[in-house]
Parts: C-alpha cells; structure tokens; sequence
C-alpha cells in the first residue's frame, strides 16, 4: 500500500472495482446504518445466512436499477480483495477493517442511483493522515487473512462432506454446494472461512469458522470435538 491517503484509497478503489473509495473513521456497521437509512433499503452482505450463502450482486444489481433503487453491500466478510462488489453492480460497497476505520467504495452511477450519496459520505469524518500506515497494514492483513483462511476452509470443507458422522455441508467453495456457481463468479482469492454442518440425525446447522492456520490442526481440532459430541457454534480451533 503506499503512504498516502490517495494512493491507499486508489488501491482499494481497484480492488472493490470502483471509481473511488473514501476511508472513513467509522465502522462499516455505522456507515452502513446512516446510508441504509438515507437510501430506505436494506445492506446485502456478501456472504450471509445459516446455512451461508453467497449473494448474487449481479443479479441485485440488474433489479436494483430497473427498479430505480441503489444497491447498498457489505463485503467485509471478504475484505478488500475478496469481492470486487462495486464491479458487480453495488452502487456503494463497504469494508470494515476495525471498529474505527472502513472502506466505502463508490460506483461511476453512484450518483444515478443514489443521489446525494458522495455527499453524505463525504461529510463524514475522514481516517487521519497519521492512521493511513496503519490503514494500509490493516487491508494488507485482511487480505492475506481471506486468502489463508479460504484455502484451509477448503480442506476442511472436503474434509468433513466424506466424515461418517456429518450428514450435509454447505460452504460455497465445494462444487456440489448450491451457492458454487454464485460463489464462483462473485468471490475472488477463495471462498471464504465459513462454512455450516450438520450432523448425522441433527435438525440444526453449526457454524464452522476457519482460520488462516494449518488446516491439519483445524482437522485435528474438529475430530476431537465430533469424538465427544458434536462442534458447537464455534470456530474451529477454540
């Protein structure tokens, strides 16, 4: 990332495949809800629901603008490198990359779709020149963290969908999975780190969150927890 506010909000323009990006001192959650109310819609986000699905934002897209209606996405889950949100029809994408700094990537019809947008957002209060290192730091974490974690999710996920005593897997990067062929052309560097399980003779999916760590621990890890009755809503090396 380079050093100033404008090479950092450029870089992370590309990534989100947007014309600009404006680095806001707020979380993605506040900026979401202050744009969510402006625009009287709700915020897609990326990957969403138990079991997790992949949103299909070109298809959101395409009904957003027939029905004149900006579409507002939350890609913090795939963070900066994750999904180009903006490139996939989202008028206005955001990443959160801590509690007090998010990315908010606009379109070119940003405008068109939701006037008064870049103005709202712009009188919001802006990262400070002295927090931009740290800004570059955190992207550069988040997208290393997507990549690493999204390739042990996948050897989890192959993985568990061959266990004996695990019934369905859902993760959007397995082939079989409902949500592939969104996934497929809506994620970029991988899959993401969630996936959701359900055992054998169970009604109820558990959650199932990877880390960027060796994938043979987290293996090992679930094996253990299986062995002594199921895995619980928790990720999987706690």
């Amino acid at each position: 990332m380079q050093e100033s506010s404008r090479g950092i909000s450029q870089t992370l323009a590309r990534m989100l495949g947007a014309r600009t990006a404006l680095l806001l001192a707020s979380s993605a959650e506040e900026v979401g809800a202050a744009l969510a109310a402006y625009a009287q819609v709700g915020i897609v986000t990326v990957l969403d629901g138990r079991p997790v699905t992949c949103a299909d934002l070109r298809a959101l897209g395409r009904e957003a603008r027939e029905k004149d209606k900006p579409l507002l996405v939350d890609a913090t889950a795939c963070g900066p490198d994750g999904c180009a949100a903006v490139r996939l029809s989202a008028h206005v994408a955001l990443v959160g990359l801590a509690n007090d700094c998010c990315v908010a990537a606009l379109a070119r019809d940003c405008e068109r779709g939701l006037p008064g947008a870049t103005g709202l957002l712009g009188n919001m209060t802006q990262v400070g020149e002295g927090d931009l290192e740290r800004v570059g730091k955190l992207a550069q974490r988040r997208a290393a963290s997507w990549r690493a974690s999204s390739d042990a999710a996948q050897v989890v996920a192959n993985y568990l969908r061959c266990h004996p005593r695990i019934e369905a897997v859902r993760y959007p990067g397995l082939k079989g999975d409902p949500s592939f062929a969104t996934a497929a052309r809506t994620l970029e560097h991988g899959f993401g780190p969630v996936m959701d399980v359900r055992l054998l003779g169970c009604d109820d999916w558990e959650r199932v969150i990877c880390t960027d760590g060796d994938p043979r621990e987290q293996v090992l890890e679930l094996e253990r927890c299986l062995a002594v009755g199921g895995l619980g809503a928790r990720d999987s090396t706690a």
